[in-house]
């Protein structure tokens, strides 16, 4: 198992990527779902409380906290954060065809083909034309600071990297 990346190794190879910052935590959970993620309950005098969203309260009511962001313990968070780096990778075009996926069969790089690989909160481009790699990189990195993202931890063009645990070089 493993993601492979052909090319004529004849010319050299870039690679340009990135990370989303807490990105659980940039995240909102789906509304029907945030009931489900609540805090133990506090009783309000414990927090100060006298009042929740205008209403008063005595300081025996218990408060049950909801979670407003990802849980990071539960599975679907890193479907959903997966789902929307990939989505936004479509939006600032990367091209399926060029995707690296584990357990995947890769097309062979051209010269001027970007490959690109997701993976929950990171993100990797790669091809022989630096400028193309870096566009590739930045056009995503722009996407997902527009919309509350915030991306960090940004790297190359490099001619070596570490993307998901394996070494490009």
């Amino acid at each position: 198992a493993g993601a492979a990346i052909e090319t004529d190794g004849q010319h050299d190879l870039y690679f340009c990527g990135g990370d989303i910052n807490n990105a659980f935590y940039r995240i909102s959970t789906p509304s029907e779902a945030s009931s489900f993620f609540t805090l133990p309950g506090i009783r309000a005098k414990h927090l100060n409380l006298t009042q929740v969203d205008g209403t008063p309260v005595s300081p025996h009511t218990l408060i049950v906290p909801e979670l407003l962001v990802l849980p990071m313990g539960w599975k679907w968070s890193l479907w959903i954060c997966q789902m929307i780096i990939e989505e936004q990778g479509r939006v600032v075009g990367h091209d399926e065809k060029h995707k690296v996926c584990d357990r995947t069969a890769c097309t062979p790089m051209r010269m001027y083909d970007v490959k690109h690989a997701k993976y929950v909160d990171n993100y990797m481009t790669c091809g022989h034309d630096r400028s193309s790699v870096e566009k590739a990189a930045t056009d995503l990195a722009k996407a997902l600071n527009d919309k509350g993202l915030i991306v960090h931890e940004v790297f190359g063009p490099t001619k070596h990297c570490t993307f998901a645990g394996l070494d490009y070089n």
